[in-house]
């Protein structure tokens, strides 16, 4: 666990302000049931504003902050603070090597929560600077996109933005390699992103046409590869922070391996375990 760290008045207030939320209550709830490790978010989703929270982010800084340092308006708002704080420790903190292997029930348990505020915080971040940002982004998962013609929607711009309040669930589900399912997976994502190249394409039986189409569709396909990308580097940050020392250093030695093995002429980059049974 790192030391205390310097925070402004009003940062500890929006934490504050964010762990008072039910939402909090329950993500806390302990009812609810070696790698080389990022350093920190994505530079792509740091939105600057530093009021900006999500659980992912209040759990962080609940493993960041020691409560001794910070001063609070009341003693109730202190304990609580604290109670929260001993609450999310519990709950989140990373122990397991492969040594000391969590159970499988446990780690699934574990994995699935922490993949919802990846994802979470992966979209607000998004919403939150949705300007700043690649325009797929905001199409991806709000499938939000300028109406030609008529205001009224199309039937497949309504499939696009019905896609869009689900596709972040449909990512978490495989959210470090792609869904080969045919009707929820990635093919599917990509298809209702491309049903209108598609359509003229069939009907123009225009070579030049089929091209746009494919090149559209390798386009998609990268899209959700990068999306994947940053969804792995916050879900490591995450395991890295909320990790015990023990647990970092023995990362930090796998990853040390891992270096010099992929070095070799030939040789093939394990998948290290993350210490589950």
């Amino acid at each position: 666990m790192k030391g205390a760290q310097v925070v402004s008045t009003e940062r500890l207030g929006s934490l504050l302000g964010h762990v008072t939320h039910r939402g909090f209550d329950d993500l806390v709830d302990p009812k609810n049931q070696g790698i080389a490790y990022p350093t920190g978010n994505p530079e792509i989703l740091i939105t600057g504003d530093p009021l900006f929270y999500t659980n992912l982010l209040a759990t962080l800084d609940m493993f960041r902050l020691n409560s001794a340092s910070l001063t609070f308006s009341t003693t109730d708002e202190g304990n609580q603070f604290r109670r929260k704080q001993k609450l999310t420790r519990t709950k989140f903190s990373f122990k397991c090597t492969r040594e000391n292997p969590m159970p499988k029930h446990r780690w699934e348990s574990y994995l699935r929560q922490v993949k919802a505020m990846v994802v979470d915080h992966f979209v607000r971040s998004i919403k939150h600077q949705s300007k700043n940002l690649p325009k797929h982004y905001e199409v991806l998962f709000t499938g939000s996109e300028v109406p030609t013609g008529p205001t009224e929607l199309s039937q497949v711009q309504r499939d696009k933005r019905k896609l869009g309040t689900i596709c972040h669930a449909l990512i978490a589900e495989h959210m470090f390699s792609p869904n080969l399912n045919r009707h929820t997976g990635d093919d599917a994502i990509i298809d209702t992103f491309t049903r209108e190249d598609s359509v003229r394409a069939t009907r123009s039986n225009s070579r030049g046409d089929a091209l746009i189409l494919d090149r559209k569709k390798a386009e998609w396909k990268r899209h959700l590869a990068t999306v994947r990308s940053s969804l792995s580097e916050i879900f490591l940050w995450f395991i890295r922070e909320v990790s015990t020392t023990e647990v970092q250093q023995t990362s930090s030695r796998c990853s040390a391996r891992i270096s010099y093995r992929i070095k070799q002429p030939g040789a093939v980059q394990p998948i290290p375990s993350m210490g589950m049974s």
